[in-house]
């Protein structure tokens, strides 16, 4: 490896991370306003206290095999909705809440992307070396927060939609969730080494992309080529 991959290798490493810490501070964040909203109750919020060891380990890892898509995950913040009026939709709304912040923020960042090659102001900005490396921020957070959004839906813990999937179910299974939630782990890391996990992501990330950015999805996977295309 030549000092000139080192150095874009480091790079990225260190945005990828700094993106995946932002979109989960985001998708827990909103589980907080959800329950918040939901019990009427205040809800402390630390980032400490809400990132998972292996899930914020996965996406390092995934950055040095050179995978196209990072995702991971953090600890989940309990609803407790069982006195709750209506408890079956006080936790839907709770299990969506989650992915509805990683969408909002996939919204916010596509639209900045999308305007920079119309915007005088943001392309001249982004030619600057520091706009250029929040232009790249910009396009991983895109990218992270639309492949943790569609991971969640995974109805298998320690995912929302696994956590979802168990609450409707009789009692008796309800327990066995966190037993299966490290076979459910093992699922996934299989499906990202056998190339499944493209298959089933990839179809779906592209779609809702080119819907978001337009002529600008090719990039959000590499956005070094938008830099080298657009900014140099």
């Amino acid at each position: 490896m030549t000092l000139s991959t080192a150095v874009q290798f480091l790079s990225r490493l260190g945005i990828d991370i700094a993106a995946f810490l932002l979109v989960i501070v985001v998708h827990e964040y909103f589980h907080v306003l959800a329950r918040r909203r939901l019990k009427g109750e205040t809800v402390a919020f630390s980032v400490s206290n809400h990132l998972d060891l292996f899930g914020t380990l996965l996406p390092v890892c995934l950055i040095f095999t050179g995978y196209p898509l990072v995702f991971g995950w953090g600890k989940r913040i309990e609803g407790a909705f069982a006195e709750s009026e209506n408890p079956q939709s006080s936790i839907l709304v709770f299990s969506m809440s989650g992915m509805v912040g990683n969408l909002i923020l996939c919204l916010v960042t596509g639209f900045i992307v999308t305007m920079i090659p119309r915007s005088d102001f943001l392309f001249n900005l982004a030619t600057t070396s520091t706009g250029a490396f929040f232009t790249v921020f910009l396009f991983r957070t895109f990218a992270i927060s639309l492949a943790v959004a569609l991971l969640n839906l995974l109805p298998v813990p320690p995912f929302d939609g696994g956590y979802l999937f168990f609450e409707f179910l009789p009692a008796r299974i309800r327990h066995l969730q966190t037993k299966l939630q490290f076979l459910s782990l093992l699922i996934v890391v299989t499906l990202i080494l056998t190339g499944l996990a493209g298959k089933f992501f990839l179809l779906p990330w592209h779609l809702i992309t080119e819907l978001l950015c337009g002529g600008l999805s090719p990039y959000i996977i590499e956005p070094s080529r938008f830099v080298t295309d657009f900014l140099q």
